[in-house]
């Protein structure tokens, strides 16, 4: 927060690990995104969402390609796809906004529209999904020339300095997400190494942006890149 992040809390394979995300939010005055696992009862997520709602947290999500992993089958909790009126459900059943996490293709990002949701996060869940699956930033600008107009588009996946973001911002993206830096920093130095990584990647953003020639974020486009 002191850097002006917001961080995304997770689910799991322990039905009650939620509540440790929702309980710093909390804490923090709502200033955190719940990111709940595709449970095959949608009565299991919508209780989550209520929760979620409890805490004051800014919006609420789901990261629909959680579907395959071991930790799940290994703890019974079962997960699968979600249909657009199983979408549908969820999205109407809250005023937050919704997100649907693990988007990497037009047809998903339009169902996803259908369905209700205010934002997408382009996601191969850090490439544990499917080995062969595309890089994030190889489907952003298809998925944004469709939808930029309608949801908050961000992206995660490897990102790790300010000139990776700028490459995400010049495609079309509206934010970029960081999740293991930011989490080997916070367990090396706590707060104040979660604050140095960030401080540092907004350095080198800022550095891009000037050699670059963009005074500011509204300036970054793709005429900034070369495609080799």
């Amino acid at each position: 927060l002191d850097e002006g992040s917001l961080a995304f809390v997770g689910d799991g394979a322990t039905p009650d690990k939620y509540k440790i995300g929702l309980k710093a939010v909390s804490e923090f005055d709502g200033l955190g995104i719940p990111i709940f696992k595709p449970r095959s009862d949608n009565e299991e997520i919508l209780k989550r969402i209520k929760a979620a709602e409890a805490a004051n947290a800014l919006a609420v999500g789901m990261d629909i390609d959680a579907i395959s992993f071991k930790t799940m089958a290994m703890r019974n909790q079962a997960v699968g796809p979600k249909s657009v009126d199983e979408l549908k459900e969820l999205t109407s059943a809250t005023k937050l906004p919704f997100i649907l996490k693990g988007i990497m293709s037009v047809y998903d990002a339009e169902r996803a529209m259908q369905a209700g949701a205010k934002a997408i996060i382009i996601s191969n869940h850090g490439g544990r999904v499917l080995d062969e699956m595309a890089g994030t930033m190889d489907v952003l600008e298809e998925i944004v020339s469709i939808v930029k107009n309608d949801m908050t588009i961000l992206i995660d996946g490897g990102f790790r300095s300010g000139v990776d973001v700028l490459k995400a911002l010049a495609l079309g993206a509206h934010g970029v997400l960081i999740g293991r830096p930011i989490t080997i920093a916070a367990v090396g130095a706590g707060s104040k190494g979660a604050s140095f990584y960030l401080k540092n990647i907004k350095k080198e953003l800022q550095k891009a942006m000037l050699l670059t020639g963009c005074s500011n974020l509204k300036e970054i486009n793709k005429d900034l890149l070369k495609v080799i």
